[in-house]
Parts: structure tokens; sequence; C-alpha cells
């Protein structure tokens, strides 16, 4: 890990592991705050000024991704190493967050640059649904 802080320009204080270890252990992407609570149950403090200014320089350095889910906050995840990448959805009712590893197609990305014009460096996408949890709530609430 240090060496990836190094790669990134970035030091390696015990502050800076303790929130990207926290981040990279969570099957699920973490708030700010679930990140906050992970470090002050390890025995780490640190302020919500610089917590959040953590994230942004580890999203800046692309050690981190940060899925924005609307009126829940944003969320934070590791970012996947190598080419390989995923895709998000997100509950619209409960805002859960299920990683999708389907992807563009070459073909897709190629159409979508002589469209517009533009050289495509990179993407994220994120769908949006009903979780099946959510579904079956609604469905229950039409049949009382």
């Amino acid at each position: 890990m240090v060496s990836e802080f190094k790669a990134a320009g970035l030091s390696s204080t015990r502050v800076r592991i303790a929130i990207l270890s926290a981040i990279r252990a969570s099957r699920t992407p973490l708030s700010a705050e679930a990140v906050g609570e992970e470090l002050t149950r390890s025995g780490c403090t640190i302020g919500r000024a610089s917590l959040f200014r953590n994230l942004d320089l580890f999203r800046s350095a692309g050690l981190i991704e940060r899925i924005e889910t609307g009126n829940r906050g944003n969320q934070y995840l590791a970012k996947c190493s190598g080419n390989h990448h995923h895709h998000h959805i997100l509950c619209e009712k409960c805002r859960s967050i299920e990683p999708v590893d389907i992807c563009l197609s070459t073909a897709m990305l190629k159409t979508i640059e002589q469209s517009t014009d533009y050289r495509v460096t990179g993407h994220s996408l994120m769908l949006y649904g009903l979780c099946r949890k959510c579904r079956k709530r609604k469905q229950s609430r039409r049949t009382d």
C-alpha cells in the first residue's frame, strides 16, 4: 500500500493507510460516515474535514471510486486493479448499491465516439431500479 501512495504522490500516513484499508476491506461501498466509524473502531481518530479531504485525494489519485447516490450521499469503494472495472446499480427506494459486471462493448464505445466526435478515455455507468427486497415490499402493500 505504501508503494501505491508513493506512486500517487501521496505520503503514507497511519491515517491514510487506515482509510484505504477500511474501504478495501468492505464488500460494499461505504459512506464517509461509515469509513469514519470503521476508523474509530480501529482506534484511529480523524476529523470530518480531514476524512473528506483524504477521500478526495484518493479519488483524484485513482485509488478509490466515488458513487453519487443522491439524497443518501456519496459512497466510496476501492478502485479495481488493472483494466477490469465494474459498474453499479442503485435501488431507487432503499439506495442499496450492487456491482454490475457487464460493460459497454468496444463497438458501442466506437459508436459514441463517432456520434459525439469525442475520444472516449474512460467511462462509468450507473443503473437505477428497484431491488428484489423493495419490489417484494411494494407487491405486499398492493395485496394488503
